[in-house]
C-alpha cells in the first residue's frame, strides 16, 4: 500500500472517530433520558447503515479521485447515504438541529478532503 494512501486512511479514520463519537455521545446520551420505542430503534438502524454506506462510498470516492477516474455514482450515495442519516437522526432528538450539524460538518469535511485530493493530484501529475 503507497504511503499517500495510508495517509488518506488515517485521516479519514481520523474525521470518523471524530464526528461518530461526537454523534453517537449525543443519541446516546437523548436515548437513555428516555424508553427507546421500536420505532426509534428502526430509525438508530437506518441511520447507522446509512452512515456506513456513505462512508465506504466517500472512500470509494476518494480511491477513484486518486485514481484518476471519479465516479458519480459513488459520490451522490455518499451524499444520499449522509442525507438519510442525518434524517433518520433529526428524527430521534428533541433537538433536530444538533445531529444535522455534526454530520453536515462530517459531509464538508469529507468533501475537503475529496477535492483536496482532486487538486493534488492533477497540480503534481
Amino acid at each position: 500500500m503507497s504511503e499517500k494512501r495510508q495517509y488518506m486512511l488515517r485521516s479519514y479514520g481520523a474525521v470518523d472517530m471524530v464526528f461518530g463519537a461526537g454523534l453517537s455521545a449525543y443519541l446516546g446520551v437523548g436515548l437513555s433520558q428516555q424508553a427507546p420505542e421500536f420505532g426509534d430503534l428502526l430509525y438508530l438502524a437506518m441511520g447507522l447503515a446509512s452512515i456506513a454506506l456513505a462512508i465506504i462510498n466517500v472512500q470509494s470516492t476518494v480511491d477513484d479521485a486518486q485514481r484518476g477516474k471519479l465516479t458519480m455514482v459513488c459520490f451522490l450515495a455518499s451524499l444520499t447515504g449522509f442525507g438519510f442519516a442525518a434524517l433518520a437522526f433529526a428524527s430521534l432528538s428533541e433537538q433536530p438541529a444538533v445531529p444535522l450539524v455534526i454530520i453536515g460538518t462530517w459531509l464538508v469535511c469529507y468533501l475537503f478532503f475529496l477535492f483536496a485530493t482532486l487538486f493534488f493530484e492533477r497540480a503534481f501529475r
